[in-house]
């Protein structure tokens, strides 16, 4: 559309840093906010011309909810918390803009971690809606504000009788953030931190597909501890946890490979692991990392878990037995959803929760 900012980056690029596409695909784009008061504010933005989201089509709106799960993922592995998101709606008549300053449909998402929802609350009053498609049907057609906040929880409210100060969210975090009169992106300008978001956002977005979705979990991934124990006994347990896995209807994507000289491996374990097992993980629904055995390093074990949660979009288990190693190595908890005792607790774990990647809990 003519003279829509918007519209233009994606039509015809930019050489502006501010307009630097760290993400694209069929349906959206992701650049750096224009007033970045924090590093990492990123803007999605539909490539469509239209006021809100809730005008695109279904399949984009699906489309849009897979991003914003995929990308908020990323962003709890970068920074330890979920980001907020948010968009201003406005009505496709224009009569409510519901705060917003550019008519063209975009979501901010934030890493910063909110003291309080009720300080926002307090100003305008919200309704928690489950899922996102809750959100859909409850502000079709009609101008709203939605709000995601660190705990994915999913709030609305309904514009149609009020006014919307400007840029209501930004308000309520700069004040978050002590720094009041940062919010007004037309007159601040933070090229500092829009630089380090489009090197850091940049980095972890490179080559990464947010529109991949799983309806549920099919391919297992199983990793354990290699180095000092017995290839025979390492592949028998192989063997039973992949019947196991089998006899419940999924596959086991990966196989010990007996061919590897043990000792050979326990000199470059993180380089074999590198060359034979990452395209594998690459195909993986879910990723079950036995780490129950006491006072091991696991070297191989932890690349593996780094580099699913970097590189994919899949569920990851660890299998703790006895080891209580979430507790002593405590900087292992970004990488992983579930903790459990046994495999088979693992297993039993996946086949009965088949909505684990229902991206709207």
């Amino acid at each position: 559309m003519q003279d829509c900012i918007f519209c233009d980056i994606i039509e015809n690029g930019s050489d502006s840093l501010t307009n630097t596409i760290l993400y694209e695909d069929s349906d959206f784009y992701i650049v750096p906010a224009l007033d970045c008061f924090v590093t990492g504010y990123v803007l999605i933005i539909s490539k469509e011309h239209t006021n809100s989201m809730c005008y695109l089509s279904k399949h984009k709106k699906e489309h849009l909810k897979t991003i914003i799960h995929n990308l908020s993922e990323q962003y709890f592995y970068k920074y330890g918390f979920y980001p907020l998101v948010f968009e201003h709606g406005a009505k496709y008549d224009c009569a409510n803009l519901s705060g917003c300053c550019i008519q063209h449909a975009h979501m901010h998402v934030v890493p910063h971690k909110l003291s309080s929802f009720s300080q926002m609350n307090d100003k305008i009053k919200f309704e928690e809606v489950k899922t996102f498609d809750n959100f859909y049907d409850k502000c079709s057609d009609k101008p709203y504000l939605f709000f995601m906040d660190n705990n994915k929880k999913k709030f609305i409210s309904n514009t149609d009788m009020f006014v919307v100060p400007s840029q209501f969210f930004r308000q309520v975090i700069a004040l978050d953030m002590d720094t009041p009169s940062s919010w007004d992106w037309r007159i601040n300008r933070f090229d500092k931190k829009i630089y380090e978001t489009v090197i850091e956002i940049g980095y972890i977005l490179k080559n990464k597909c947010l529109s991949k979705k799983h309806s549920n979990i099919q391919n297992i991934y199983y990793c354990r501890a290699m180095d000092g124990f017995d290839s025979q006994e390492i592949k028998q347990e192989y063997i039973e946890v992949k019947n196991e896995i089998e006899k419940n209807g999924m596959n086991l994507i990966n196989m010990y490979k007996d061919n590897h000289n043990m000792s050979e491996r326990n000199k470059t374990n993180s380089a074999l692991i590198r060359s034979d097992n990452t395209s594998e993980i690459d195909k993986a629904d879910c990723l079950i990392v036995n780490l129950s055995i006491k006072n091991h390093q696991y070297v191989g074990c932890l690349f593996e878990m780094m580099y699913a949660k970097e590189h994919g979009h899949c569920f990851i288990i660890i299998v703790t037995g006895d080891s209580n190693i979430a507790e002593r190595w405590f900087y292992i908890t970004n990488l992983f959803h579930k903790i459990v005792k046994t495999v088979s607790e693992a297993i039993e774990y996946i086949k009965t929760n088949k909505n684990m990647f229902d991206f709207d809990e």
